[in-house]
């Protein structure tokens, strides 16, 4: 009898471990799932955020080519500017308007 209750004993041990091993199983699959669901949405804000990465990488390259459009702009307007003022000078000495730079 005693070898009986011992035999019971080890098999609702094993039971019990067997049981506790079933969810364990059960818990790692579910953080499996949730760590390839994580992986999944990181993976796409990655992606999102690449794509974001690249449009303002367009804009910029935008933005430093009107830079270069208005500083050449810039530079034409302050020779223009040294021209016509070369042009008011001569003429304050030339008041005949006979200036050939102003034509």
């Amino acid at each position: 009898a005693v070898v009986s209750t011992q035999s019971t004993g080890k098999q609702e041990e094993i039971k019990g471990l067997e049981t506790m091993c079933e969810r364990y199983q059960e818990e790692i699959k579910c953080v499996r799932d949730d760590c390839k669901e994580a992986i999944k949405v990181s993976e796409n804000q990655a992606i999102e955020a690449c794509k974001r990465m690249k449009q303002m990488n367009v804009e910029l390259v935008k933005s430093q080519e009107t830079a270069r459009q208005m500083q050449q702009i810039l530079v034409s307007e302050k020779e223009r500017s040294k021209e016509l003022k070369a042009c008011l000078d001569h003429e304050r000495l030339q008041p005949m308007g006979l200036c050939f730079l102003c034509d």
